[in-house]
């Protein structure tokens, strides 16, 4: 094999290496990059799941929380039509003397 033969054989082999050095870094930094968009796609995906189920519980609860003091005026007004006493009504509701009287 000649000296330029040599020279060129050494030449693409460090072309190589060094191309494959670059291909690995462009690959990770792709990879990095792709892998932090899929995870904050992911992130937010299930940040929006977990949010939506809280907000639907806290929803529900402060449903059912207005749907009994509705009730429970309801029953307080029914009670004051038929003359009950406010003591009366304060043991049945459970209601204070003050709340009661609001309702009047």
């Amino acid at each position: 094999m000649t000296y330029a033969q040599q020279l060129r054989r050494e030449s693409k082999q460090e072309g190589i290496q060094l191309g494959k050095q670059e291909g690995i870094q462009l690959g990770r930094q792709e990879g990095l990059q792709l892998g932090k968009q899929e995870g904050l796609q992911l992130g937010k995906q299930e940040g929006l799941q977990l949010g939506k189920q809280e907000g639907l519980q806290l929803g529900k609860q402060e449903g059912l929380q207005l749907g009994r003091e509705k009730g429970i005026r309801e029953i307080v007004k029914n009670m004051l039509k038929q003359a009950c006493s406010t003591e009366l009504i304060a043991q049945v509701t459970g209601l204070s003397d003050e709340e009661i009287h609001k309702l009047k």
